[in-house]
């Protein structure tokens, strides 16, 4: 709703070896970081700075101006074959 203010969330951390969500010292979720990856990163031991999530928002946002970019050659190509097809079914029809 207009009126309403949004509660806007604390920037988060992720792991510089696994990428999941820190929560203060270690992982937010210790159980998936050791199921998943085997990680125990702790940022009071580990020399490895936790990973800002402006940077991780900024590495997703490159990642899908990528693909964005190799969608649209994709699109393209079709369409242009597309086109040719129907030109190929219009002369067939014509003779």
């Amino acid at each position: 709703m207009l009126g309403d203010k949004q509660q806007i969330e604390p920037p988060r951390f992720y792991c510089p070896y696994c990428g999941l969500v820190l929560s203060g010292n270690g992982h937010k979720s210790e159980n998936q970081a050791w199921g998943l990856f085997n990680c125990e990163y702790s940022q009071s031991s580990d020399e490895k700075q936790p990973i800002p999530e402006l940077e991780v928002q900024e590495r997703h946002l490159a990642r899908l101006r990528d693909r964005k970019r190799v969608m649209g050659i994709a699109i393209k190509s079709v369409v242009a074959r597309i086109h040719e097809l129907e030109t190929m079914n219009q002369e067939r029809e014509i003779r």
